[in-house]
């Protein structure tokens, strides 16, 4: 696959984000491209460590297969604290998998989302809505402020399946940390603390 490089000091959404040197800028293009077909397998979109990224809610809902695809993650490079995915625009999800995309075989690993805006508008990280999202790992994040962290709704019929958290720390949501009607569902050696509501709500799995 190819490495894709954000960094929030020199990049530039307009840049091919092939090096470091031509990186992208902010968080909202680099996970943009789940919705518009720009990752294959294999692909890694990886954020400079020690920086703060954007990222808009509401900004990423692929709607096919082509566009959402599947087999490739979202980390980190260089040196230094975990880079920082900001919520700078309110309280709706930064990445929305509505039922029939595909989506499935996507990691996020070694990222801090911090989804509390000025105001405290709170955004969500994930919504995942049936059976065609498939196989969705979260490795050593970390989550703060959020509405909700992660939700895998699939329903009691039309589940998504494979969800997997591990290595992860949260806190301070405002409803349900983690919301899960799924199949193949795992979480091992994770931190969530302080929920408005449910901290692990599995109501079928």
């Amino acid at each position: 696959g190819v490495a894709y490089y954000v960094d929030s000091a020199i990049g530039d959404d307009g840049n091919d984000g092939l090096a470091p040197e031509t990186a992208w800028k902010t968080a909202t293009y680099a996970f943009e491209g789940m919705g518009d077909g720009r990752y294959n397998p294999g692909d890694q979109i990886l954020f400079n460590r020690g920086q703060t990224f954007d990222m808009a809610t509401g900004q990423v809902s692929p709607d096919s297969l082509a566009n959402c695809g599947y087999g490739y993650m979202f980390g980190a490079y260089g040196t230094g604290a975990d880079p920082i995915i900001k919520n700078i625009s309110g309280t709706g999800r930064f990445v929305t998998i509505g039922t029939n995309t595909g989506s499935a075989h996507i990691v996020f690993a070694d990222l801090h989302f911090d989804c509390e805006t000025v105001g405290d508008d709170r955004g969500s990280v994930l919504n995942a809505i049936g059976r065609a999202c498939e196989h969705l790992l979260f490795y050593q994040c970390t989550f703060d402020g959020c509405s909700e962290i992660i939700l895998a709704n699939g329903g009691t019929v039309n589940n998504s399946a494979g969800f997997f958290i591990m290595d992860c720390e949260g806190s301070a949501s405002t409803a349900i940390q983690i919301f899960v009607r799924t199949e193949r569902f795992a979480m091992d050696s994770c931190s969530f603390l302080n929920s408005g509501n449910h901290t692990c709500y599995a109501s079928y799995v």
